[in-house]
């Protein structure tokens, strides 16, 4: 019982927000590759969701879903953007936990959010993860794949961004 629970809050956090589209491979474009940066948070009355968002201005506007990682999925997940044009980026992590007796149950979630803006070049794959460092503690972190570096302009803000549904949170709330 607890299971669907968990599963029914996923399906409903994580439907409101309208997947992304790919930028045509015959314009000029750079790969975003999402992972799956958490550990804990599955099995019985304990859930984890983590989903990575992109919008057209830094703001809680016309959110689309990049990637999303639960406890059914866990591969890496690319995606096109148009190169030489500004990527601004939300990262969320849910940690769910149901416990209860007698009838009773109660749940309580838990978030870590991140914003970050920066603008890709051409041909450049970038890493993005949105690392776990304890429950509900992470760190957002981009990189070129092909050197390690995060690129120049890169600018993260931790514990501020916007939910799938475009609602702001954090401290810039």
């Amino acid at each position: 019982m607890h299971k669907w629970v968990v599963v029914f809050l996923a399906v409903v956090v994580t439907s409101c927000a309208t997947p992304y589209r790919d930028v045509d491979a015959s314009q000029p474009y750079s790969t975003l590759s999402f992972a799956r940066g958490y550990t804990t948070g599955t099995g019985f009355g304990a859930g984890t969701n983590q989903e990575y968002s992109l919008a057209r201005a830094g703001v809680c506007e016309n959110i689309t879903r990049a990637a999303m990682f639960n406890y059914l999925t866990g591969a890496a997940n690319d995606r096109r953007v148009a190169a030489g044009e500004p990527v601004h980026l939300f990262a969320n992590t849910a940690y769910s936990a149901s416990s209860g007796a007698g009838g009773y149950v109660t749940t309580t979630i838990q978030w870590c959010v991140a914003s970050a803006t920066f603008t890709p070049e051409a041909g450049r794959t970038y890493r993005v993860i949105q690392r776990e460092l304890a429950l509900a503690a992470c760190r957002l972190e981009i990189v070129d794949a092909a050197t390690g570096t995060p690129p120049a302009d890169l600018s993260i803000t931790e514990g501020s961004g916007c939910l799938p549904s475009g609602e702001p949170v954090g401290r810039d709330r």
